[in-house]
């Protein structure tokens, strides 16, 4: 496993844990959401399951959309989404607007982590596949409870809005380092060719230390290589 593709599957493995931590962080910001606004249990009640309810939403009608504009656009479409729906948070003066930022935030995760195991499979050598999607798949409840610890700390000195301000300036931070460093998945370039596909392919299995191949009309996946590899038809 080169420390391209580990930078790669490392990448997709910290976006899930700021995942986790914006799902999951009105929960430590609850109590004085409903202090503020006088919300009954009901109310928090909708306003804890709007992202979830995003999530399912995001995962059902928004991951299908990676297969045709590609993951790489549509990881950063969804963090973007994501961020958007954090930052508003920060700034919502009642019930309604919230519960639209949490679901906006929902959205923009169901989205992204339903594709995102996609590019782990891709980049990762047969033997750790496996390994490294169980790791993928502990993101959100790991995020969620390691951030929790900092949104207690965070809400409890400057107010429930800081918590999603946090949330925020991370996932804008691994945005940023999307844009930068996240290849496109092998599985679109060559099931979709794009304009230079064969040249982006090539360099990203030069990367992986994994030969090159020729014209894209003769491109195929070998059973027996790892996720990544490709050859020639004979």
């Amino acid at each position: 496993m080169t420390a391209f593709q580990a930078g790669v599957v490392g990448m997709c493995l910290v976006i899930n844990l700021f995942e986790g931590f914006d799902v999951l962080v009105i929960a430590f910001g609850a109590s004085g959401i409903a202090k503020e606004w006088s919300l009954t249990a009901s109310q928090v009640g909708l306003l804890l399951s709007s992202s979830l309810v995003g999530m399912a939403l995001g995962s059902a009608l928004i991951a299908p959309l990676s297969d045709r504009i590609g993951r790489r656009p549509h990881t950063l479409i969804c963090l973007a989404v994501c961020a958007v729906g954090m930052l508003l948070a920060t700034v919502s003066t009642g019930f309604w607007f919230l519960g639209v930022c949490r679901l906006l935030t929902g959205l923009g995760a169901g989205g992204m982590v339903a594709g995102l195991p996609v590019i782990i499979t891709e980049y990762s050598p047969r033997r750790f596949r496996g390994t490294m999607i169980a790791l993928y798949g502990t993101g959100l409840p790991v995020g969620g409870m390691l951030g929790g610890s900092v949104a207690v700390l965070v809400t409890s000195a400057y107010g429930w809005r800081a918590g999603f301000l946090v949330g925020a300036v991370l996932t804008f931070a691994i945005l940023v380092v999307v844009a930068l460093a996240l290849p496109e998945s092998l599985d679109y370039l060559i099931s979709r060719r794009p304009e230079g596909a064969l040249e982006k392919v090539n360099k990203l299995l030069g990367r992986m230390r994994l030969p090159a191949v020729e014209a894209p009309e003769r491109w195929s996946r070998t059973s027996t290589e790892p996720a990544g590899s490709l050859s020639p038809v004979s």
